[in-house]
């Protein structure tokens, strides 16, 4: 059996042939260099990468960060250890012990591949695995890596540290489905370990957003098995990094949907972290909050503001933040007309921040409460889904995730007008006509993500202005129940999960 310490090398360190092992086994030597998360050529940790991995994939553990995302375990893509078996375009199957939990798959191996072992791994996540046995042409080879919270630095703790023993409550997706099919499952389980930079968080409340369902039912795909859903999380924190000074034990934070950005691509280097590649996000990246602990990195964690409740404060952390980037990309003239089709968590906040800047605001909703609400929030009027509005529009935003209503939308504009699509998911637009549709120089815009400047900018206007937030209770219990309660439209305004 060869012992080799993986965590902390250089890439001269981890590209030296292994001992005992010949010089020509290109597998085992990739192993090497790319397992335990780091990068394949640098030897840094690269968020994304779990037991191996790297954009050209390895042998052990590949799980690729750009737009393709290869399989988790042992196999990487088709030239590693073990056969990848697709299950939909963008997601790979984990074979030969890519397994969350410590759970072990067993698959075709690949010739030279016979059997591997999991013995402790949490996927995506660093500083949550022990080790991983691969038994490689009759050879077997240990590959290392230090006990949760080994190599992460010293961090000041609370009432519950990250080394504590105590367990928790938290909802994973068991298997990604319609809300009625019971896709979640509550455990208990150990409070999680902070990662370096990361801080330790005992949640206070966590917003029920749209996404949730959409991560929950599969409309978007699987970033991370049987994840923790949940990023509109209002948290104390319970542990800093040691010489942490931005954030204290005992601070009240934000842990929001944005969770990670390289700071190094062509996107972030000019202001546009929000469509970085190699972005991550709370909820679908990594465990969110339906829990009662999660982490966040320390430069992802927002101030809040003052004056809101817990339960309030959540829905600002996306349906309120999202909203004020799709009212930016809106592009709404001084004084001009709105238009919001779907009126749920963000929209009724984001009706707020435009009425307050002169805007007349017209609301197209199916739900009768949800009109009585926009008119008690000063809209102009409300409508139907699909009805046209008293006046044409200026600009248009689309909080609804139904694409037929892109086309009453964009008919609705005015000459020059602009569409904002505010959701993550939408379903099939229908063709457009040039004429009704397009002409005249109307527009339509995505809206993707937030940066962390937005998030902040938009904190602040919450705090020199009181929003008005319409919030529904839940105990963390009956997570399951908010997430059908939103999907069938069964109240106004936002759900909040109370531990």
């Amino acid at each position: 059996m060869l012992d080799k310490p993986i965590a902390g090398r250089t890439e001269d360190e981890t590209t030296q042939p292994t001992p005992s092992v010949a010089s020509d086994d290109h597998h085992l030597r990739r192993v090497t260099r790319n397992a335990l998360g780091t990068d394949h050529e640098s030897g840094r940790y690269v968020p994304g990468h779990a037991l191996g991995g790297g954009e050209d994939c390895c042998a052990v553990g590949a799980y690729c960060v750009d737009d393709r995302r290869c399989a988790d375990g042992v196999g990487g893509d088709c030239r590693g250890a073990g056969q990848v078996e697709s299950v939909h375009d963008q997601q790979a199957a984990a074979p030969l012990g890519g397994g969350l939990f410590g759970h072990t798959w067993q698959s075709r191996p690949a010739e030279g591949a016979r059997r591997s072992t999991v013995e402790s791994v949490a996927l995506f996540e660093p500083a949550v695995y022990s080790e991983l046995t691969v038994e490689w042409r009759h050879q077997t080879v240990r590959l290392h890596a230090p006990s949760p919270g080994a190599c992460q630095g010293g961090h000041q703790h609370g009432s519950a540290d990250q080394g504590s023993s105590e367990m928790m409550r938290a909802w994973r997706v068991e298997h990604p489905g319609p809300v009625g099919s019971a896709p979640l499952r509550l455990g208990h389980e150990p409070i999680p370990v902070p990662a370096a930079g990361e801080l330790l968080v005992r949640v206070l409340s966590c917003g029920v957003c749209r996404t949730d369902l959409h991560v929950v039912e599969g409309d978007l795909p699987v970033h991370r098995q049987h994840v923790t859903p949940g990023h509109e999380v209002v948290a104390e924190v319970v542990s800093v990094p040691d010489g942490c000074t931005s954030v204290a034990v005992g601070d009240r934070v934000g842990v929001p949907w944005l969770r990670y950005t390289c700071g190094e691509c062509r996107y972030c280097l000019r202001g546009a972290e929000n469509l970085c590649p190699r972005s991550r996000y709370t909820g679908w990246d990594a465990d969110g909050g339906y829990a009662e602990f999660a982490t966040v990195p320390t430069d992802f964690a927002l101030p809040l503001p003052t004056g809101y409740r817990d339960d309030e404060l959540a829905p600002l952390l996306c349906a309120g933040i999202i909203g004020y980037h799709a009212l930016i990309r809106a592009e709404v003239p001084e004084g001009g007309v709105l238009g919001i089709y779907g009126f749920g968590g963000s929209a009724h906040l984001t009706a707020q921040i435009a009425l307050a800047r002169g805007a007349r605001v017209h609301v197209m909703t199916r739900d009768a409460a949800a009109r009585e609400l926009a008119l008690a929030l000063g809209a102009d009027s409300v409508q139907g889904a699909a009805d046209a509005p008293p006046e044409p529009l200026d600009s248009a935003i689309l909080f609804a995730p139904v694409g037929a209503l892109v086309l009453p939308a964009m008919a609705a504009l005015d000459a020059g007008g602009t569409l904002a699509v505010a959701g993550i998911h939408l379903t099939d637009v229908p063709p457009l006509n040039y004429q009704r549709h397009l002409f005249r120089e109307r527009q339509i815009r995505s809206v993707t993500s937030n940066t962390r400047a937005q998030a902040r900018e938009f904190l602040e206007l919450a705090q020199d202005r009181r929003l008005a937030v319409s919030t529904h209770r839940y105990p963390l219990d009956h997570a399951d129940r908010a997430l059908s309660d939103l999907s069938l439209g069964r109240f106004d305004g936002a759900a909040v999960l109370v531990p």
